[in-house]
């Protein structure tokens, strides 16, 4: 029993292994965040980390996920997180696959456990439904979503109801959408247990909960999502994007799950509900289309592995000669590992690749320079954000600066377009430009170190080279990107008259 102990976790570490092994691939030759919510998110925390006011910096702060206090934790103890995007994304992946091991092992068996790891690790990810290929608020709530689930379904006592709130909590405090989606899914399931206990509590519950997201679509009308609601929008058929073959295994275990785990059965159905809704009527309630996407995947991924632990363990106890069942088993679970390793070669727009609108990888290796240095950074608005989440130090641009053109006050949209003139402008312009972000807003976004493609040519700058510094040169035969000390010059400008 002991030995059968020992080699039953040692199998569970292993396929977490494998299974952070497998998403780090997804980063592989590209060590920094690849999309927008990454860079925001460790911009907030590097800031936070400092003891700046995040909202002031233009970091993109519609809300700030409760995963920005780890995050922020690591870059005060001297770990710059922005250098290790991917592997904290295959980390909150494997802690993910792990809760859906536990979620299934005792309910279903070990085998429907490891086919969960198995099949969460065959998750897409991709721009336009994010997932578990990012470190962003979304891929952290999983592995609290899994535990929640887990916990609603065990018996009702005094520990089980509070552990389960305090999942349900922090789902609500690292994505807001995940915790709208799990609510409406724990209410539906609740009401259906309710229903079995007394029909007319039951039907009174579901006649409210209907009168109350009414209310609250009506008083609220941003929790309905048209399809302008994202900026990048693609369409393709869901059964091919989660794979033909785990859809049907999916299918197959929500017979034998309703008995066991009616949350995931009811989980699965509100998600094909909002899907339909979207496809008949062009909007989605409550949750975003994108977000109820990879919901959905998430309550299929238990689904998908019951269904397989059941086909598995039929195949090996058949009693027939030549040990056929047992060989056909096997086959079945390569086939199905096969299978997940292909679909995902074939996602649907699997663009994986850097965003150029935060730069070169060679323009942020040159940040890494910076991060000895304390101060104010004059960069191009493209590594605005970039600049804070590496060097941890602020910006004179508002670092999401797509937001502060578009939606911010009068002092971002300022200094967001100083400094696009000062990169974009003649010698006057970038002098005229630095002049005024010297003195505006009594010196408060006043630069102390400039970024700089080139040599220094303009005449402003000769006049001043005595108060430069040159801090970084060239990188081989390229472009030479330099870093200047520009404190004396930019106090000289805030007082002249």
């Amino acid at each position: 029993m002991g030995f059968k102990f020992k080699w039953k976790y040692l199998f569970v570490i292993l396929c977490l292994f494998l299974v952070f092994k497998i998403h780090l691939d997804f980063h592989k030759g590209y060590n920094y965040p690849l999309i927008s919510d990454e860079w925001t998110l460790f911009a907030q925390a590097s800031r936070l980390s400092e003891g700046a006011n995040i909202e002031e910096e233009g970091t993109n702060s519609k809300y700030i996920s409760a995963i920005i206090i780890p995050t922020a934790f690591l870059y005060k103890i001297g770990i710059n997180a922005a250098w290790h995007d991917e592997k904290l994304a295959s980390f909150l992946t494997a802690l993910s696959a792990l809760c859906v091991y536990l979620l299934l092992r005792k309910r279903f068996g070990e085998i429907a456990g490891f086919a969960g790891m198995l099949f969460f690790a065959g998750l897409p990810s991709n721009l336009n439904i994010l997932g578990t290929a990012f470190f962003i608020p979304l891929t952290a709530a999983m592995p609290f979503v899994y535990l929640a689930i887990n916990l609603f379904e065990k018996p009702v006592t005094l520990k089980n109801t509070a552990l389960f709130a305090i999942a349900w909590i922090l789902i609500g405090a690292i994505h807001p959408l995940s915790f709208i989606y799990s609510t409406i899914a724990f209410f539906i399931a609740l009401t259906a247990r309710l229903h079995d206990a007394n029909k007319k509590i039951g039907i009174f519950l579901g006649v409210l909960g209907i009168l109350i997201a009414g209310m609250l679509l009506k008083t609220f009308p941003f929790l309905i999502f048209p399809k302008t609601y994202v900026y990048y929008i693609v369409g393709f058929n869901f059964v091919l994007l989660y794979g033909l073959l785990s859809f049907i295994l999916a299918f197959i275990g929500m017979f034998f799950a309703w008995k066991k785990c009616r949350t995931l059965v009811l989980w699965a159905v509100f998600g094909f509900l909002m899907i339909w809704v979207y496809e008949l009527f062009g909007f989605s309630l409550f949750v975003s289309r994108e977000r109820v996407i990879y919901l959905l995947m998430v309550g299929l991924v238990p689904l998908s592995a019951v269904g397989f632990a059941y086909i598995f363990n039929k195949l090996w106890k058949l009693n027939v000669k030549n040990h056929l069942g047992k060989i056909s088993a096997l086959v079945f679970l390569i086939a199905c590992i096969l299978f997940l390793a292909m679909n995902r070669m074939q996602i649907p727009d699997q663009r994986l690749h850097p965003s150029p609108q935060f730069g070169t990888q060679y323009e942020l290796k040159s940040l890494e320079k910076m991060t000895n240095f304390t101060g104010r950074m004059l960069v191009p608005m493209e590594l605005s954000l970039p600049a804070q989440a590496i060097t941890g130090n602020p910006t004179v641009s508002c670092a999401y600066y797509y937001v502060c053109l578009n939606n911010s006050g009068y002092e971002d949209l300022i200094r967001t377009n100083l400094t696009k003139t000062f990169y974009s402008g003649n010698c006057d312009e970038q002098r005229l430009a630095l002049k005024r972000m010297s003195r505006m807003f009594d010196g408060k976004y006043r630069p102390d170190y400039l970024l700089y493609y080139g040599n220094l040519s303009c005449q402003w700058q000769y006049t001043a080279v005595k108060s430069m510094r040159l801090v970084n040169v060239d990188w081989g035969d390229r472009e030479p990107i330099r870093y200047y000390n520009i404190t004396g010059l930019t106090e000289y400008f805030a007082n002249m008259t």
